[in-house]
């Protein structure tokens, strides 16, 4: 049903409120699984764990954060090249200039970030801009292979730096769990819990279940079995059809031994993450086939909705998560992750794309070429001031840097709008 939603035809009016219908829908559901699901699973997640390195847990969220993203670049890449480098340049932007402001504002406390991790993580930002900057050439040229490789070797030691950074006090509060959101007074939130207390597990109500078999456990990995094999049309494969039942099976059992076990518990909430990841999923693999139908009926600007749409659409669950986080007092976690984020995406996901890109003879066309341009100089210079501003400062970021990013991102929109390569770049 996703599918043929995202790809059926614009023509009819009827058609047309469908895919209006099946985007906000989806929008809809991600953000309230993000809400209710996503990020009490990550909670509970980091009690298990137990660490209590702010630097480390934001590393963690990070990555947890992309899988959804990463899935879809990959998993699209067959298609085309300019689809993925465009959104990880406009989710770069997006990060820097809107998400960024948008959680330092939403914090009740005053954002200050240690400078050692601060300075590091935008020296590595900055040196991920510089390396970008080798793709901007004609679209017949790709940089070789030795560019790529040294990105990705950038990413390793950033790694190692973050593992070496100790928890120096950053002013967050502990992380606990939030009980009930405002949305909870409304009468459909009874209904959807219900659905996806099953689907992607309550956690909450698992202890309640010490002394029985919790059958929504063993019933939750069939259930989903049946969304992926729906998606994929697997139902005439008997051999796939019989593998992956018994496999939901077996899993459902490991599920409910661990549930009952306080040292495999942590089983249980990598599930219940990879089953939110899932059906998070399933409606952001049709959001690029949708905004590419939507240019090409309607002659629509392709690199603004490549830029600009549809790093909104992929980055829903990750903006509500880490604001969600900062409105508790965990700023620090939520803003480390989010840069964090971001230099996993220019780093790691761009040098992969443009190997793969490389080996398989994909290149980039003219006007990706300007659009990739376009989005460095942008990210450099928001880059440049944001440092300005944290060392004027004094190591906090403020809320008037916040406004002017948002007028930044807000620039950048009207700019893509306005067809850059007329009004900028010439």
């Amino acid at each position: 049903m996703i599918r043929a939603l995202s790809t059926c035809g614009l023509g009819s009016l009827e058609e047309r409120c469908l895919q209006i219908l099946f985007v906000v829908l989806s929008i809809f559901v991600t953000i309230y699984i993000s809400l209710f699901f996503y990020k009490k699973t990550l909670d509970y997640l980091f009690r298990e764990l137990g660490s209590e390195n702010t630097f480390r847990n934001s590393l963690l969220l990070s990555l947890i954060n992309s899988i959804p993203r990463t899935l879809m670049i990959f998993m699209n890449l067959k298609d085309s090249v300019e689809d993925n480098c465009s959104f990880i340049n406009g989710l770069t932007i997006y990060n820097i200039t809107l998400y960024l402001p948008l959680l330092v504002l939403s914090s009740p406390n005053i954002c200050y970030i240690n400078q050692n991790s601060f300075l590091k993580d935008f020296l590595f930002l900055e040196l991920a801009f510089l390396h970008s900057f080798s793709n901007t050439e004609n679209s017949y040229y790709y940089p070789p292979l030795i560019v790529h490789l040294f990105a990705l070797g950038l990413f390793v030691f950033f790694i190692t730096s973050v593992f070496k950074l100790s928890d120096i006090f950053s002013g967050d509060n502990s992380s606990g769990l939030v009980e009930a959101s405002r949305l909870q007074m409304f009468a459909f939130h009874r209904a959807f819990k219900n659905i996806y207390d099953v689907l992607i597990l309550d956690l909450e109500g698992i202890h309640k279940f010490a002394g029985r078999i919790n059958w929504r456990i063993l019933a939750s990995p069939v259930l989903n079995t049946l969304f992926i094999i729906s998606y994929n049309g697997l139902w005439r494969e008997d051999r796939k059809l019989l593998m992956s039942f018994l496999t939901a099976f077996i899993l459902g059992i490991i599920l409910i031994r661990s549930s009952k076990s306080s040292n495999l518990q942590i089983f249980v909430y990598i599930y219940a993450i990879s089953a939110s990841i899932m059906h998070v999923y399933l409606f952001f693999s049709s959001y690029s086939y949708l905004l590419n139908r939507l240019a090409h009926t309607y002659n629509l600007n392709i690199n603004y909705l490549r830029t600009a749409i549809l790093p909104l659409l992929i980055s829903v669950v990750e903006v509500f998560t880490l604001l969600y986080y900062s409105s508790v007092g965990c700023s620090t976690l939520a803003i480390c992750s989010l840069i964090y984020s971001t230099i996993y995406n220019m780093l790691l996901l761009r040098p992969l794309v443009n190997i793969i890109a490389l080996k398989t003879g994909l290149s980039p066309s003219n006007s990706q070429i300007d659009c990739n341009y376009f989005c460095y100089v942008f990210g450099i210079v928001s880059s440049l001031v944001i440092i300005f501003n944290y060392i004027v400062r004094n190591h906090k970021i403020s809320r008037d840097l916040s406004y002017n990013l948002l007028f930044t991102n807000f620039f950048f929109n009207i700019s893509l709008l306005l067809d850059y390569r007329k009004y900028i770049l010439k």
